[in-house]
Order: structure tokens, then C-alpha cells, then sequence
């Protein structure tokens, strides 16, 4: 079976900064960031993955998140699913 996995979330300081100030007046803020994504091959009856054997590509794309604060200055963040971009 096919399967993937996050290897990197790449937000930057600066990406950060502005999300930051942007929180201050807005309760809600989206920003991109770039994610780099492992396929591999997984065999459900093995106890746990196997890397780097079956590592069948890597891949790098860009995703859009929303982070949300809350009234008790919490924040949370969430991927934006591809279908609703």
C-alpha cells in the first residue's frame, strides 16, 4: 500500500512576525506555507515503517493555513483543505 508522511513544515520567521501583528486586530489569518511530503511503500501487517528503503518519492508543495485566536489569546491552526482554495 502507498502512504505518505510529512517531512517538512517551512513557515518562516517573517511569516511568523506577520501572523503575529496580523492577530492583534484580526481573529482569523491565512498564510501560505510549504510542505515537503514522503510517499512510500507500507505493508499494513508490518509493525511500523520502514525508511529510507520504500521511500517511492518526495515531493514539495504549498499549503494554506488558518490560524484562529480565540477570546483566552490561544492559537490554532489548521490546514485549509485543498477543495475549499
Amino acid at each position: 500500500m502507498d502512504a505518505y508522511t510529512l517531512k517538512q513544515l517551512k513557515v518562516s520567521a517573517h511569516q511568523l512576525v506577520r501572523v503575529a501583528s496580523a492577530l492583534h486586530t484580526l481573529q482569523r489569518v491565512h498564510e501560505l506555507a510549504e510542505v515537503s511530503i514522503m510517499k512510500y511503500w507500507y505493508d499494513s501487517t508490518w509493525a511500523g515503517p520502514q525508511f529510507p528503503d520504500l521511500v517511492l518519492g518526495e515531493f514539495t508543495v504549498d499549503v494554506s493555513l488558518r490560524f484562529q485566536r480565540s477570546h483566552e489569546q490561544i492559537v490554532a491552526v489548521e490546514v485549509v483543505p485543498f477543495a475549499s482554495c
